[in-house]
């Protein structure tokens, strides 16, 4: 369903258990929501979230999916912790959408049930997002991060940072920027993090290769489930 939250639209879906049983669900915040769900509303593909939720809800993984749409022309911007607004962004969606929610549907409040996710400039925002607010967020998507975009303040910041939760990184062997998500997946393995790491060959920077590796990044970050027939770093 759409909501809007001022003058940004909100997706959410909600699992098939939902209307029976009365429990708080997992939660996961999830960038570029236009992108998610529609193809008529996406920029170029949808990443099929209903239908990966779906199919992973009949394998006992169920939450509920809250996709924040981008602000358009300034999206770089807005995903952008150091040299942008990145920071606000982090901070709107924990104080107004996760409260939004919150109050209109049951979500699960700890940190260990809550997660953000996104690509590009998604994913790096979600990796700032569970260093930055450990509290709230307890595991992160991180798909074909950006961190060419962000330089080496990225790596500068996380270094010292003592981060805990679950992460999931991936990137598509035709992308740029493998080098550096395989560099920030060698200071992650420093860090009390669960993470999993997933390098697709012949992969490229689109919507369809983030649906296609959308199933196994949410059966781990909601499960901690490893396919045996990945690529793994």
């Amino acid at each position: 369903m759409r909501v809007h939250e001022g003058d940004r639209r909100l997706w959410i879906y909600l699992p098939p258990s939902y209307e029976r049983d009365g429990r708080p669900y997992p939660v996961v915040f999830a960038h570029d929501g236009q992108n998610l769900f529609d193809t008529d509303t996406s920029h170029a593909g949808e990443w099929r979230v209903d239908e990966t939720m779906e199919t992973l809800a009949a394998e006992g993984l169920e939450a509920i999916v809250v996709g924040i749409e981008n602000s358009g022309g300034e999206r770089m911007t807005e995903y952008s912790p150091f040299t942008g607004t990145g920071e606000a962004y982090v901070s709107y969606v924990v104080d107004e959408v996760r409260a939004l929610v919150a109050r209109d549907f049951r979500i699960a409040r700890e940190p260990e049930r809550t997660g953000v996710l996104g690509s590009s400039a998604g994913g790096t925002i979600s990796l700032y997002a569970i260093a930055e607010r450990p509290d709230v967020f307890g595991f992160a998507g991180v798909l074909s991060p950006a961190f060419w975009w962000l330089g080496e303040r990225m790596f500068e910041w996380i270094g010292p940072r003592d981060m805990r939760g679950r992460i999931y990184m991936d990137i598509g062997g035709l992308e740029r920027g493998v080098e550096g998500m395989h560099r920030m997946a060698a200071l992650l393995r420093t860090k009390t993090v669960e993470l999993r790491v997933v390098e697709e060959p012949g992969a490229p920077h689109n919507e369809e290769a983030w649906a296609r590796r959308l199933p196994e990044a949410l059966r781990f970050l909601l499960g901690g489930r490893e396919p045996p027939d990945s690529t793994n770093d």
